[in-house]
Protein backbone atom coordinates (compact mmCIF):
# COMPACT_ATOMS: atom_id res chain seq x y z
CA UNK A 1 0.00 0.00 0.00
CA UNK A 2 2.49 2.61 0.93
CA UNK A 3 4.68 1.80 -2.54
CA UNK A 4 1.16 2.47 -4.52
CA UNK A 5 0.64 5.79 -2.19
CA UNK A 6 3.02 7.06 -3.48
CA UNK A 7 2.83 6.15 -7.05
CA UNK A 8 0.15 8.40 -7.92
CA UNK A 9 2.05 11.07 -6.19
CA UNK A 10 4.37 11.06 -8.50
CA UNK A 11 2.30 11.18 -11.73
CA UNK A 12 0.67 13.90 -10.34
CA UNK A 13 4.12 16.06 -10.22
CA UNK A 14 4.56 14.91 -13.59
CA UNK A 15 1.25 15.55 -14.78
CA UNK A 16 2.21 19.06 -13.20
CA UNK A 17 5.12 19.74 -15.34
CA UNK A 18 3.70 18.05 -18.23
CA UNK A 19 1.04 20.54 -18.07
CA UNK A 20 3.68 23.73 -16.86
CA UNK A 21 5.36 22.64 -20.07
CA UNK A 22 2.62 22.60 -22.58
CA UNK A 23 1.65 25.69 -21.05
CA UNK A 24 4.57 27.67 -21.63
CA UNK A 25 4.80 26.27 -25.36
CA UNK A 26 1.29 27.46 -25.98
CA UNK A 27 1.27 30.62 -28.16
CA UNK A 28 -0.66 33.60 -26.23
CA UNK A 29 -3.51 35.15 -28.24
CA UNK A 30 -4.00 38.80 -27.56
CA UNK A 31 -7.82 40.18 -27.79
CA UNK A 32 -9.06 43.62 -27.15
CA UNK A 33 -12.83 42.25 -25.69
CA UNK A 34 -12.68 43.16 -21.76
CA UNK A 35 -11.54 40.45 -19.49
CA UNK A 36 -8.93 38.68 -21.52
CA UNK A 37 -5.24 38.80 -20.58
CA UNK A 38 -2.99 41.40 -21.95
CA UNK A 39 -0.38 39.60 -23.70
CA UNK A 40 3.36 40.66 -22.21
CA UNK A 41 4.54 42.77 -24.46
CA UNK A 42 1.94 45.64 -23.95
CA UNK A 43 3.67 46.10 -20.75
CA UNK A 44 7.20 46.96 -21.84
CA UNK A 45 8.57 50.53 -21.24
CA UNK A 46 9.37 52.07 -24.38
CA UNK A 47 10.87 55.40 -23.95
CA UNK A 48 9.96 57.71 -26.93
CA UNK A 49 12.07 60.48 -27.85
CA UNK A 50 10.56 63.78 -29.84
CA UNK A 51 12.17 64.91 -32.33
CA UNK A 52 13.88 68.25 -31.41
CA UNK A 53 11.84 71.53 -32.33
CA UNK A 54 14.30 72.98 -35.61
CA UNK A 55 15.07 76.78 -35.52
CA UNK A 56 13.09 78.43 -38.46
CA UNK A 57 15.45 79.04 -41.69
CA UNK A 58 17.48 82.32 -40.97
CA UNK A 59 16.60 84.96 -43.89
CA UNK A 60 18.71 86.03 -46.25
CA UNK A 61 19.06 89.80 -46.90
CA UNK A 62 21.34 90.46 -50.36
CA UNK A 63 21.88 94.00 -50.15
CA UNK A 64 23.87 96.25 -53.24
CA UNK A 65 24.92 99.98 -54.13
CA UNK A 66 22.90 100.12 -56.88
CA UNK A 67 19.32 98.61 -58.17
CA UNK A 68 21.19 97.59 -61.64
CA UNK A 69 23.75 95.31 -59.25
CA UNK A 70 20.28 93.58 -57.84
CA UNK A 71 19.35 92.71 -61.50
CA UNK A 72 22.60 91.56 -62.43
CA UNK A 73 22.42 89.10 -59.24
CA UNK A 74 18.88 88.36 -60.47
CA UNK A 75 19.53 87.14 -63.85
CA UNK A 76 22.01 84.71 -62.74
CA UNK A 77 19.42 83.56 -59.84
CA UNK A 78 16.88 82.84 -62.65
CA UNK A 79 19.76 80.48 -64.63
CA UNK A 80 20.27 78.46 -61.78
CA UNK A 81 17.55 75.80 -60.31
CA UNK A 82 17.61 77.63 -56.48
CA UNK A 83 14.10 79.55 -56.87
CA UNK A 84 13.69 80.41 -53.31
CA UNK A 85 10.84 83.16 -52.01
CA UNK A 86 12.18 86.56 -52.92
CA UNK A 87 11.73 90.20 -52.88
CA UNK A 88 13.49 93.55 -54.14
CA UNK A 89 12.49 96.46 -52.10
CA UNK A 90 12.88 99.68 -53.53
CA UNK A 91 11.53 103.54 -52.39
CA UNK A 92 8.16 104.65 -53.97
CA UNK A 93 9.98 106.23 -56.30
CA UNK A 94 11.39 103.19 -58.45
CA UNK A 95 7.89 101.11 -58.30
CA UNK A 96 5.41 104.07 -58.14
CA UNK A 97 3.36 103.12 -61.09
CA UNK A 98 0.48 105.87 -60.36
CA UNK A 99 0.74 108.72 -63.58
CA UNK A 100 -0.63 111.36 -61.74
CA UNK A 101 1.45 111.08 -58.37
CA UNK A 102 4.62 110.63 -60.77
CA UNK A 103 3.85 113.65 -62.44
CA UNK A 104 4.10 115.83 -59.40
CA UNK A 105 7.77 115.00 -58.86
CA UNK A 106 6.87 114.56 -55.26
CA UNK A 107 6.27 111.23 -55.20
CA UNK A 108 6.49 110.10 -51.17
CA UNK A 109 3.99 112.82 -50.43
CA UNK A 110 1.85 112.49 -53.07
CA UNK A 111 1.44 108.95 -52.30
CA UNK A 112 0.73 109.42 -48.49
CA UNK A 113 -1.56 111.99 -49.30
CA UNK A 114 -3.44 109.13 -51.40
CA UNK A 115 -3.32 106.80 -49.09
CA UNK A 116 -5.11 108.98 -46.77
CA UNK A 117 -7.93 110.13 -48.61
CA UNK A 118 -10.85 108.34 -47.90
CA UNK A 119 -12.78 109.62 -51.28
CA UNK A 120 -9.91 108.67 -53.67
CA UNK A 121 -7.50 106.80 -52.74
CA UNK A 122 -5.05 104.96 -54.35
CA UNK A 123 -6.86 102.46 -56.52
CA UNK A 124 -3.14 100.67 -57.33
CA UNK A 125 -2.88 100.23 -53.50
CA UNK A 126 -6.12 98.82 -53.59
CA UNK A 127 -5.42 96.55 -55.79
CA UNK A 128 -3.01 94.55 -53.84
CA UNK A 129 -5.55 93.53 -50.97
CA UNK A 130 -7.99 93.03 -54.30
CA UNK A 131 -6.00 90.68 -55.99
CA UNK A 132 -3.29 89.22 -54.07
CA UNK A 133 -0.08 89.23 -54.79
CA UNK A 134 2.14 86.33 -53.88
CA UNK A 135 5.47 84.08 -54.68
CA UNK A 136 3.42 81.84 -56.11
CA UNK A 137 2.34 84.53 -58.24
CA UNK A 138 5.55 86.16 -58.65
CA UNK A 139 8.56 83.93 -58.57
CA UNK A 140 11.92 85.05 -59.39
CA UNK A 141 11.76 88.96 -60.82
CA UNK A 142 14.05 91.82 -60.50
CA UNK A 143 12.71 95.59 -60.21
CA UNK A 144 11.70 95.91 -63.75
CA UNK A 145 9.45 92.59 -63.63
CA UNK A 146 7.78 93.57 -61.00
CA UNK A 147 7.20 97.08 -62.35
CA UNK A 148 5.64 95.11 -65.63
CA UNK A 149 3.29 93.32 -63.48
CA UNK A 150 2.24 96.14 -61.80
CA UNK A 151 1.12 98.13 -64.84
CA UNK A 152 -0.14 94.73 -66.40
CA UNK A 153 -2.19 93.89 -63.44
CA UNK A 154 -2.62 97.84 -62.20
CA UNK A 155 -1.36 96.57 -58.48
CA UNK A 156 1.27 98.99 -56.88
CA UNK A 157 4.84 97.20 -56.83
CA UNK A 158 6.21 99.00 -53.95
CA UNK A 159 3.73 97.52 -51.42
CA UNK A 160 3.73 94.26 -53.14
CA UNK A 161 7.64 93.97 -52.76
CA UNK A 162 6.41 94.88 -49.13
CA UNK A 163 4.51 92.40 -49.29
CA UNK A 164 6.40 89.46 -50.77
CA UNK A 165 9.63 90.45 -48.50
CA UNK A 166 7.61 89.97 -45.13
CA UNK A 167 7.21 86.00 -45.81
CA UNK A 168 10.29 86.11 -48.31
CA UNK A 169 13.81 83.83 -47.74
CA UNK A 170 15.94 86.09 -49.61
CA UNK A 171 15.48 89.90 -49.74
CA UNK A 172 17.19 92.31 -51.91
CA UNK A 173 17.61 96.23 -50.90
CA UNK A 174 19.55 99.08 -51.32
CA UNK A 175 22.95 99.44 -48.55
CA UNK A 176 20.80 102.01 -46.26
CA UNK A 177 17.81 99.58 -45.91
CA UNK A 178 20.15 97.51 -43.89
CA UNK A 179 22.49 100.38 -42.53
CA UNK A 180 19.93 103.31 -41.82
CA UNK A 181 17.94 102.44 -38.50
CA UNK A 182 15.20 105.11 -40.16
CA UNK A 183 15.04 102.81 -43.11
CA UNK A 184 14.74 99.77 -41.36
CA UNK A 185 11.70 101.04 -39.26
CA UNK A 186 10.00 102.77 -42.38
CA UNK A 187 10.30 99.24 -44.19
CA UNK A 188 9.60 97.11 -41.76
CA UNK A 189 12.92 95.78 -41.48
CA UNK A 190 13.98 93.10 -38.74
CA UNK A 191 17.42 91.53 -39.23
CA UNK A 192 17.55 89.75 -35.89
CA UNK A 193 18.70 85.99 -37.11
CA UNK A 194 19.54 87.06 -40.56
CA UNK A 195 22.28 86.16 -42.91
CA UNK A 196 23.61 89.49 -44.36
CA UNK A 197 25.34 89.85 -47.49
CA UNK A 198 27.07 92.93 -48.82
CA UNK A 199 28.07 93.30 -52.48
CA UNK A 200 31.15 95.04 -52.53
CA UNK A 201 31.46 95.61 -49.28
CA UNK A 202 34.33 98.08 -49.23
CA UNK A 203 31.59 100.49 -49.96
CA UNK A 204 29.98 100.04 -46.69
CA UNK A 205 32.14 102.70 -44.93
CA UNK A 206 31.01 105.65 -47.06
CA UNK A 207 27.20 104.22 -47.17
CA UNK A 208 27.41 104.12 -43.04
CA UNK A 209 28.68 107.88 -43.07
CA UNK A 210 26.04 108.89 -45.33
CA UNK A 211 23.22 106.77 -43.30
CA UNK A 212 24.77 108.77 -40.31
CA UNK A 213 25.19 112.31 -41.41
CA UNK A 214 22.34 115.04 -42.72
CA UNK A 215 22.16 118.12 -44.67
CA UNK A 216 21.22 121.61 -43.42
CA UNK A 217 21.72 124.33 -45.52
CA UNK A 218 22.63 128.01 -44.64
CA UNK A 219 18.52 129.29 -44.38
CA UNK A 220 17.98 126.38 -41.56
CA UNK A 221 20.89 127.45 -40.09
CA UNK A 222 19.91 130.61 -39.52
CA UNK A 223 16.46 130.30 -38.75
CA UNK A 224 17.92 127.87 -35.41
CA UNK A 225 20.08 130.29 -34.80
CA UNK A 226 17.84 133.41 -34.75
CA UNK A 227 15.28 131.10 -32.52
CA UNK A 228 17.97 130.43 -29.91
CA UNK A 229 18.79 134.35 -30.09
CA UNK A 230 15.62 134.80 -29.31
CA UNK A 231 15.42 132.53 -26.15
CA UNK A 232 18.03 133.57 -24.90
CA UNK A 233 16.73 137.55 -24.57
Amino acid sequence: VGESSGDPADGEEEGEEDRGSDASAAPMESSSEPGHDVPPFCDIDIEYEPRPIMDPVPRIFFATRTHSQIAQVVRELKRTSYKPKMAVLAARKHYCVHKSVIKTGNIDEECNDLLKSKQFGCLFAQNIKRQGVSHSRVQIHDLEDLLVMGRQSKFCPYFAARDLAAAADLVFCPYNYILSPISRSGMGINVANSILIFDEAHNIEDQAREAGSCEIDMNTMKEVHDSLANCCN
